[in-house]
């Protein structure tokens, strides 16, 4: 759904999906990168948020899980977030704060690398359309 300020998105379902989920990815619009995060933890295994690779297909997410987290099995709930906007309004929405408090205090530091690593990926993005890095432009370079 469209608004006149763009793309409207549910924070209270998204909220609500960050607030149940065990595990949840969230994609960008404008990069393919996703932000991992499992809240799962066991005694050897720590709740994990990363920026991690885009995958093909929901069973190779499931599978590179149990290949980097074993003792934690399949996740019993695990929802993707399409996020159509940018990292920064994820801290403004207060939904960052809500992953933040998911994953406990121990994790401060990644979720710390995580935003910083987001902002950088979109700052690198919109750099690369402004300068034409793999990007297709309307009007080619001249010669001279």
């Amino acid at each position: 759904m469209r608004s006149e300020n763009g793309i409207l998105i549910d924070v209270g379902e998204v909220a609500s999906i960050v607030d149940k989920a065990d595990v949840f990815l969230v994609g960008f619009a404008n990069f393919s990168e996703r932000l991992l995060v499992d809240t799962r933890s066991d005694g050897a295994t720590r709740p994990l948020v990363r920026v991690v690779a885009s995958l093909g297909s929901f069973q190779e997410r499931i599978f590179w899980l149990g290949r980097n987290r074993p003792t934690l099995g399949v996740p019993r709930d695990f929802s993707f977030i399409n996020w159509p906007h940018s990292p920064g309004f994820l801290e403004e929405s207060g939904i960052w704060d809500r992953i933040r408090s998911r994953v406990d205090a121990d994790n401060a530091a990644a979720c710390d690398r995580a935003i910083e690593r987001l902002t950088r990926l979109e700052l690198k993005t919109m750099l690369d359309a402004i300068h034409g890095d793999r990007h297709v432009t309307l009007w080619p370079r001249d010669a001279d």
